[in-house]
C-alpha cells in the first residue's frame, strides 16, 4: 500500500489559552509541610484550529469552573468531530485498500483450509492478518486524534487541567486525555 505524500503529515491542530485569577479567599489550612498563598482558578479560555468551519477564535469566560472546563473540553470535541470526519475523507482510498487485502487473506486461508484439514496452513496468514488489522486500528485512532497545543502549556495551563480533571468535567469525559505525568493533550 502506497501513503500519498500529502496523507503523511497531520495537517489539523487545536491551540488553546487559559486565563486564571490569582485567589486568596477560601484557602485551604496550611499544614506542616505547606501553605497555601494563592489560588489559581480559571475564567476564561479561548480555541482556534486549522479545521474548517472552526477557524475563528472561540472564547468563553464563566466563574463556575465545572461549567467552563466542561464546555472546553465540548468545544475541542466539536472541532475534533469535524477533524476526524476530515481524515477519514482523506484516507477513504487507505482504508478501503487495507480492507481489501484483509479480505484477500481471509479468502486466501479459507481456501487452504478447504485443501487440507491442517491447522498448520491456516496459521502462515494470521500473523499478517493480524498485523493489517493493528494497522487499521492505528490508523483510525491517528483520524481521530487531533493535538491540542497550547500557550505556555506544559508549566501551567495543562498542570491546571490535569489538577481540574481529577475533580471536574474532563474527569467524566472521556474525550479528553490530559494524563498525570504527561505534557500534552489530546481530544479524541
Amino acid at each position: 500500500i502506497t501513503v500519498d505524500k500529502d496523507l503523511r503529515f497531520y495537517p489539523f491542530f487545536i491551540t488553546y489559552d487559559l486565563e486564571s485569577l490569582l485567589l486568596t479567599d477560601n484557602l485551604p489550612a496550611p499544614s506542616t509541610s505547606s501553605s497555601w498563598t494563592q489560588e489559581h482558578r480559571p475564567v476564561s479560555f479561548s480555541l482556534c484550529s486549522y479545521v474548517p468551519s472552526h477557524t475563528h477564535p472561540v472564547c468563553e469566560n464563566d466563574s463556575d469552573v465545572s461549567y467552563l472546563i466542561s464546555t472546553f473540553v465540548k468545544r475541542g470535541r466539536e472541532i475534533q468531530t469535524t477533524a476526524a470526519k476530515f481524515m477519514k475523507n482523506r484516507f477513504a482510498n487507505v482504508s478501503k485498500q487495507l480492507e481489501l487485502e484483509c479480505k484477500k487473506l481471509q479468502e486466501l486461508s479459507e481456501e487452504i483450509v478447504d485443501e487440507s484439514d491442517s491447522d498448520e496452513k491456516r496459521v502462515i496468514n494470521t500473523p499478517l492478518l493480524n498485523h493489517i488489522r493493528r494497522i487499521q486500528n492505528n490508523l483510525e485512532t491517528y483520524m481521530t486524534e487531533i493535538p491540542v497545543l497550547g500557550y505556555n502549556s506544559s508549566k501551567y495551563d495543562l498542570n491546571l487541567i490535569k489538577t481540574l480533571s481529577t475533580r471536574n468535567a474532563i474527569s467524566t469525559c472521556a474525550s479528553a486525555t490530559a494524563s498525570s505525568n504527561s505534557s500534552i493533550l489530546v481530544i479524541s
